[in-house]
């Protein structure tokens, strides 16, 4: 039997219409601002770089900023996607110290970061990804089943979704999230959202590390945790007690270290 509206309390409907009020607000501010929210490309902190292309993508042909930085004994390719707030100029350190660990690097700026044209969304974002994933073997001489990608923070989404899809020889995450409105309501309060890596972590087709700080106050632990619990086997979990968003490689650097080293000699004896 259907409960009569007019049979609700005045006070009830009150709250019953401010709470859809309040979720429609909610999603319209999502849908207007979220994209700016999720995506605050810096100024560009380079004019120039070390193995710097700019490759024209897309209908428009709109360049990408890529840096390739060949090693002669490397065993794999780490294709790798920076956080938020980033560039390439500001994430050479950072490349640098990959790339002592044996790695060839290939590393690149989303649309409308850095010296990339375009603007950043998560259809652009992943749409280039795959578009410089597809062009590995011709311009880096590696297979894509060398290939180990890599995702930091908001670099997590494309790196997730590429993992899903591609046979690479495996995946690591540095302090990812679920998803990025879970960063801030913790719980899915809308039918859509932007990098749902909670979603996908599960379809992935090749191994896992996963490093994230106990003490990460941008995308809590938390998160790092449910996506371990979610991803298939095999899967390795290295967590920085007392760690932060932007200091594992800093403050944590022989930890950080070795957790990829282990990992990369899981991936050559398990034939990736």
């Amino acid at each position: 039997m259907n409960f009569p509206w007019s049979a609700v309390p005045g006070i009830l409907k009150s709250v019953l219409l401010a709470l859809f009020l309040g979720y429609l607000g909610l999603a319209l501010f999502a849908a207007v601002f979220a994209n700016r929210m999720v995506f605050p490309a810096p100024p560009p902190s380079y004019e120039d770089l070390e193995g710097l292309s700019m490759i024209p993508f897309g209908e428009e042909q709109e360049r990408l900023a890529v840096q390739y930085l060949p090693h002669p004994q490397a065993r794999h390719l780490l294709f790798y996607h920076h956080g938020n707030g980033e560039d390439l100029g500001m994430v050479r350190d950072r490349l640098q110290a990959l790339h002592e660990l044996g790695f060839a690097i290939l590393a690149w700026d989303y649309p409308g970061y850095g010296r990339s044209e375009g603007r950043p969304s998560e259809e652009s974002i992943t749409a280039a990804a795959r578009f410089l994933w597809e062009r590995i073997p011709e311009r880096t001489g590696f297979s894509h089943e060398e290939v180990v990608l890599y995702g930091r923070s908001v670099g997590g989404g494309p790196a997730v979704a590429l993992a899903a899809e591609v046979p690479a020889a495996g995946l690591i995450l540095e302090s990812t999230f679920t998803s990025t409105f879970r960063v801030v309501t913790r719980v899915r309060l809308l039918p859509w959202d932007i990098f749902n890596n909670l979603g996908r972590i599960g379809e992935l087709r090749c191994p896992l590390l996963l490093l994230h700080g106990t003490s990460d106050f941008t995308v809590p632990f938390a998160h790092g945790e449910r996506l371990f619990a979610a991803a298939s086997e095999p899967k390795f979990f290295t967590f920085l007690q007392g760690g932060g968003h932007n200091n594992l490689v800093e403050e944590y650097g022989p930890t950080y270290r070795s957790s990829i080293d282990r990992f990369v000699e899981f991936l050559r004896l398990d034939g990736k």
